[in-house]
C-alpha cells in the first residue's frame, strides 16, 4: 500500500550510535568554547556584544544543565548582566542591534534562571521587547505594511528575522498566542507572503502565486 506523501510519518526509531555521535560532537564543541573561545572577561566574540555569548550560554545550558554552576558560565553570564540597560534592554553600548540582542539574551538567561535569579530582568526585557514592535507608538496603523513588525532596534525598518526573534523570546517570556503583540507581529508575518486571506488585506496579496 502506497503512503501518500500528506499523510503524517511516524516518527524514526531512536538510532544509538548516532544520538552517541551528536553527544560526543556537542561535548568537544562545548569543550573547545571553554578553552579556546572564552575572553578574559567572561564573553564570547566580546566585539559582537552580548549576543554570541547568550547563544553560546543557551547551547551549553540545553546540552549540559549542570554546567550552571561552572565558572566559564558564571563569568559569561556576568558578562550578559553586564549589559543590561535600564530601558530593559539586553545590548552593547551604542548597539544598532538590541532586539536581536536583547531576544537572544532572554533565551541565555531562562536556561540560566533556575533560582528565579532573573525574574525581574527577564519581565524588563519583555517590556522593552514589546516597546520596539512598529504599532501605534509610531504613528502607524493596522493598514501600514509595517505595523506589527520589529527591526534590530533603530526603528528605521522591520524585517521576518527580527521579528521573529521578538515573537519567539515573547512567547518565551509567557505572552500567550492571542496576546496583542504576537497579534500584532503575525499580521505583519501574514503581509510578506503573496497569500491573500490569513489576515493579509493588502492589494497586492493575490497578485503574485
Amino acid at each position: 500500500m502506497e503512503t501518500r506523501a500528506d499523510e503524517a510519518q511516524p516518527p524514526a526509531p531512536p538510532n544509538a550510535a548516532r544520538e552517541a555521535r551528536i553527544h560526543d560532537i556537542a561535548e568537544r564543541g562545548i569543550d573547545y568554547l571553554k578553552s579556546q573561545g572564552q575572553a578574559a572577561n567572561g564573553a564570547f566574540s566580546p566585539e559582537s556584544g552580548a549576543a554570541v555569548t547568550s547563544l553560546c550560554v543557551s547551547a551549553i545550558l540545553r546540552h549540559r544543565p549542570e554546567a550552571i554552576n561552572d565558572p566559564a558560565i558564571e563569568q559569561a553570564l556576568d558578562f550578559i548582566e553586564s549589559n543590561i540597560r535600564g530601558d530593559g534592554g539586553i545590548y552593547a553600548e551604542g548597539s544598532l542591534y538590541k532586539n536581536y540582542e536583547t531576544c537572544v539574551a532572554v533565551d541565555a538567561l531562562i536556561q540560566a534562571n533556575q533560582n528565579q535569579t532573573y525574574d525581574s530582568a527577564l519581565e524588563r526585557a519583555r517590556l522593552f521587547i514589546r516597546g520596539l514592535q512598529w504599532d501605534e507608538s509610531e504613528g502607524l496603523t493596522t493598514k501600514d505594511a509595517a505595523y506589527g513588525g520589529a527591526g534590530y532596534g533603530t526603528h528605521q525598518r522591520p524585517d521576518l528575522s527580527n521579528t521573529s526573534f521578538m515573537v519567539e523570546a515573547l512567547r518565551q517570556l509567557g505572552d500567550r498566542a492571542d496576546d496583542e503583540a504576537i497579534q500584532k507581529a503575525l499580521m505583519f508575518i501574514s503581509r510578506t507572503q503573496n497569500l491573500a486571506g490569513h489576515g493579509n488585506d493588502t492589494e497586492h496579496a493575490a497578485k503574485v502565486g
